[in-house]
């Protein structure tokens, strides 16, 4: 039931969000001097990584490998800023067809699947994740 939520109001689900968020903290890892110690830090987590200890990047390979639909394809060896970008892409739209597919799947959902929302240019098109207007209520007390 919490995919309606998700839907309606334009929140991301907390695992994705989680993710994200490690992706765009690796993404700030990746943009650091070689010099800094946190890029350090990420250099012998690398070096954990590649021989089988736990580490935070194994835990994020991991997570990744257990996405419902289409995981992303993650090397955690061969990064670059490029790749993470695209890699918080593919989460966002894995986390779409996600949430499309339980609304789908739901018989409660049958008013929902293939919603159509007019976006800022005016054009009517399907997001899986927005806030609707009908729910923008300029009077607090009704």
């Amino acid at each position: 039931m919490c995919a309606f939520l998700y839907t309606e109001t334009g929140l991301l689900p907390l695992a994705y969000r989680r993710v994200i968020l490690a992706l765009r903290y690796l993404l700030y890892i990746l943009s650091l001097p070689q010099s800094h110690f946190t890029y350090c830090a990420f250099q012998e987590c690398k070096l954990l990584h590649t021989m089988g200890k736990p580490s935070w990047l194994g835990d994020l390979v991991v997570v990744l490998k257990r996405f419902p639909f289409s995981p992303p394809v993650f090397d955690p060896l061969l990064l670059t800023a490029d790749q993470v970008t695209d890699l918080i892409a593919n989460v966002k739209v894995s986390m779409n067809l996600h949430i499309d597919t339980v609304i789908s799947s739901s018989s409660k959902g049958h008013l929902l699947t293939g919603h159509l929302e007019r976006d800022e240019d005016g054009t009517l098109g399907h997001q899986t994740l927005c806030f609707r207007h009908y729910l923008n209520i300029p009077i607090a007390s009704h």
